[in-house]
């Protein structure tokens, strides 16, 4: 492998150690100020509502038991749902980037079309078939997919799994995993420690294909 090609690889490994390492710190950040509004909220709420009559405070009581949903329940759904969704987009485009990436430094003559649905899935087929790498685990390839499969429910049914075709495969996986659950009303709801458990595990097996490309050469 030519020095071009080894810094272009290295580059890339750096790329999605980077990107872990941002979303994964970017999560932690978010669970912790929703955990302070929340805080903040229940302790505003307990002050004002000692403070009135009783004749005001079931009314009071109800608009705070509003506002305390709000950020426990409401914004940790849609802020952990962005997160894993960003997640996903951007292993998608490093998955691409190590595709291309292969073409190229073993002048495979394949193409790779990532405007087709199912790139993650697609790439890991490609590196296997065309670049020979075949040293991945079964078990870090049904979790992509997975994943993905929670990815297009959050997106494309804003996490609502009973209508889904799919819909056996995503209550399977949530068996599975502890920080993922499906609530009363059938949607999915992500756990505090998901989004940063589930990038660690894509990025770890993102780290073992660039390493079997490494040693190819």
């Amino acid at each position: 492998m030519n020095t071009f090609h080894n810094k272009k690889l290295r580059q890339l490994s750096y790329r999605a150690y980077e990107t872990r390492r941002n979303i994964i710190e970017l999560s932690n950040f978010v669970d912790e100020s929703l955990q302070k509004e929340l805080r903040h909220r229940k302790e505003t709420a307990r002050i004002k509502v000692n403070a009135i009559d009783d004749e005001e405070r079931l009314f009071l009581e109800a608009n705070h038991k509003e506002l305390i949903e709000q950020v426990g329940e409401t914004f940790s759904r849609l802020q952990r749902y962005a997160l894993f969704v960003t997640a996903m987009a951007t292993i998608e485009r490093n998955f691409v980037l190590l595709v291309q990436a292969a073409t190229e430094i073993l002048h495979i003559n394949s193409d790779f079309n990532d405007r087709k649905p199912g790139v993650i899935l697609r790439a890991i087929e490609y590196l296997e078939i065309q670049a020979g790498i075949t040293n991945r685990s079964k078990k870090a390839v049904k979790l992509m997919r997975d994943l993905v499969s929670i990815r297009n429910c959050i997106v494309h049914s804003e996490g609502c799994i009973s209508e889904r075709d799919d819909a056996e495969m995503i209550r399977n996986f949530i068996k599975e995993i502890p920080t993922i659950e499906e609530t009363s009303g059938e949607i999915i709801k992500l756990l505090p420690g998901f989004v940063e458990n589930m990038t660690h595990s894509i990025y770890t097996f993102f780290q073992v294909l660039h390493s079997a490309l490494v040693l190819i050469f």
